[in-house]
């Protein structure tokens, strides 16, 4: 609790210092790092702008890779992360909407590129990498999020949430009668089990038939496995709709902020956005019917986006290797 923290201030501060001595480089390496979704202003946007203010100020490197910026409600939170980027000495953003974030809240963004999710850049091996989704497809990946919007508490996040849950589950019995396969796909450990847990419930019979896949992903490579066994993916974390484009899969992106859209315009699938606060299931269905529709699944363009960036990525790992030898002895 933030009472907790004020008194314990000078001694994180010292302890911080200390640590900080012994680090030539501090790498803030991807993730949706400088936005407020689920935290308090003393948590996570504070932290990171002394962890960084500090390294830089006893002579470490400072590099935000490829990371998601905004939003970010409360003033104190934007001001933190604006402390913790203006002392960074290298930054790359995530999408075009990160980098205008950062710009809002007075970060001199004018040599900061923008540069492909990291993800881009792992290798995928092995029966992932070799299973190509089935057209018509036969399975669909549906990713869950516990979602109670952003930052709600109280009754408000409990009516957002059972709204969000009811959608789901209407889209997921239908997609089931329409004789599809579905697989839960989660982004969080922690959050994501209560929409799955009350999704098993709810559809029960389909998950005794074997028609509903609900199995316990715990890794990254768990999700990218569970991925690799669909066809098409309907997500809503983002990191489940990157994951699926990095596998190519068609994606339907049901996106609690700007990033999956960024992301989904990027892979020419645009027409597939869908906000979580207002989706409307019957559409996102009838989309899963048009794309069955089509003689191939429209993924040329998201391969050759793939293959490019993973070059991109290359330059920017071999950027960010010059600055650490830069600080060498």
């Amino acid at each position: 609790p933030a009472s907790r923290q004020r008194p314990r201030g000078p001694l994180r501060g010292l302890r911080t210092r200390r640590v900080a001595r012994q680090i030539d480089m501090l790498l803030i390496a991807g993730t949706g790092i400088a936005d407020d979704f689920g935290q308090g202003h003393l948590e996570a946007p504070h932290h990171l702008a002394r962890w960084c203010e500090v390294v830089r100020g006893q002579g470490g490197i400072v590099c935000f890779a490829s990371i998601g910026a905004g939003p970010a409600s409360h003033p104190l939170a934007r001001r933190w992360f604006g402390d913790a980027l203006r002392a960074a000495n290298y930054r790359s953003y995530r999408e075009h909407s990160s980098r205008r974030f950062a710009q809002e809240i007075g970060v001199d963004v004018s040599s900061d590129p923008v540069m492909p999710d990291l993800v881009f850049s792992l290798p995928i091996e092995g029966s992932t990498a070799a299973r190509v989704p089935e057209w018509p497809p036969k399975s669909i990946g549906l990713g869950v999020m516990g979602y109670s919007g952003w930052n709600l508490t109280g009754p408000a996040a409990v009516k957002t949430y059972a709204t969000y849950l009811a959608k789901t589950e209407w889209l997921a019995r239908q997609l089931l009668d329409s004789g599809y396969r579905v697989h839960l796909l989660i982004g969080n450990r922690g959050g994501d089990r209560k929409p799955v847990a009350d999704l098993r419930r709810a559809l029960a019979g389909y998950l005794a038939a074997g028609s509903l896949v609900a199995s316990d992903l715990l890794t990254h490579d768990d999700v990218l496995t569970e991925i690799a066994a669909t066809d098409l993916v309907i997500g809503t974390r983002f990191h489940n709709v990157l994951k699926s484009l990095r596998l190519g899969r068609p994606v339907i992106s049901i996106g609690y902020a700007t990033k999956n859209d960024d992301l989904m315009r990027e892979m020419g699938l645009e027409q597939y956005c869908h906000h979580v606060d207002n989706f409307d299931p019957a559409q996102v269905l009838a989309q899963v019917g048009s794309l069955a529709a089509m003689a191939e699944p429209p993924v040329a363009k998201l391969r050759e986006r793939v293959t490019e960036y993973r070059q991109t990525l290359a330059k920017q790992f071999d950027r960010i290797l010059e600055l650490g030898r830069s600080n060498e002895g």
